[in-house]
């Protein structure tokens, strides 16, 4: 089973993104609370995710906090 590159959720139809929307440029997944958290934190880097590896993720919530 696929787990969410962020929190290590397992990925359900429910919980997914759809449309590749969750997809990151290194091959990982986020669910979509992450996506949601993402969108929080920077709306124009949520909807171009698929161009951010997981490690690019992660900074930007390591900048956050």
């Amino acid at each position: 089973m696929n787990t969410c590159a962020l929190c290590s959720t397992e990925l359900k139809l429910t919980n997914t993104p759809t449309f590749v929307s969750g997809k990151l440029s290194d091959g990982g997944e986020i669910c979509i609370d992450c996506l949601k958290k993402v969108n929080s934190v920077n709306p124009n880097v949520a909807l171009k995710i698929e161009k951010y590896p997981l490690v690019e993720i992660q900074k930007l919530f390591s900048e956050i906090e």
